[in-house]
């Protein structure tokens, strides 16, 4: 489970930002542990609710067509918010800087209906590898 508060200011109609940081509760729920060499903590054995703030989210979006077809590409980047605890069952996340590049397309059908639309999104992400 997780609660995500998210910020967001357009600058203008078609260029905006945001930023967010997550809130995470994780519970390793199986009956029973995991097999070697998985590490096992403390909180994963006794299957209690962990809890912290995960990783900070900054994005930037700019609306290049819009109206009956819009296009508007993003990019995003994610960093820990603090040096968190990654190896385990129930932990908060995976500890790790992203950056990762979007478009989103979309495109009215007003011929069907004025309340039909169509949307996708292609995006590509890139991580740093995790220290172990």
């Amino acid at each position: 489970m997780a609660v995500y508060v998210e910020g967001e200011y357009a600058f203008t109609d078609r260029l905006s930002v945001s930023a967010g940081l997550p809130y995470v509760f994780a519970k390793y729920t199986a009956r029973n542990l995991p097999p070697p060499p998985i590490p096992v903590l403390s909180w994963d054995a006794c299957h209690c609710w962990q809890s912290g703030f995960q990783d900070f989210g900054f994005s930037a979006r700019y609306n290049v067509f819009n109206g009956g077809f819009a296009l508007t590409p993003s990019v995003s980047f994610g960093t820990p918010s603090h040096n968190y605890e990654f190896r385990g069952e129930a932990v908060v996340g995976r500890n790790l800087k992203e950056l990762q590049f979007a478009v989103d397309v979309g495109r009215r059908l007003d011929a069907i209906s004025e309340n039909l639309s169509v949307q996708g999104r292609y995006s590509y992400a890139t991580c740093e590898g995790p220290s172990i």
